[in-house]
């Protein structure tokens, strides 16, 4: 993580956090207590809902990040005819 800048390191880790509250708020709302008391089962249940839900939003926002490389198109000078 050296290798990255200040700003990428700065990005990654208010993600973390945002990633952290979206479990604490959803683990409050879902069985009423924090998410570092839950059970191994509640914690695995409750990361797959909030990973689902964060992976659907952004499918919805950014769908051609998702659709896959495109194609290449040929690069350099085309041969006379």
């Amino acid at each position: 993580m050296a290798e990255q800048s200040f700003s990428e390191n700065l990005m990654r880790a208010l993600v973390a956090e945002l990633h952290v509250l979206n479990l604490q708020t959803a683990a409050r709302e879902r069985f009423g207590r924090s998410y570092f008391s839950l059970g191994a089962h509640e914690k695995t249940a409750l990361d797959q809902v909030v990973t689902a839900a964060v992976a659907g939003n952004f499918a919805v926002v950014m769908p051609e990040w998702l659709a896959g490389p495109q194609p290449q198109q040929p690069v350099g000078f085309r041969p006379q005819a």
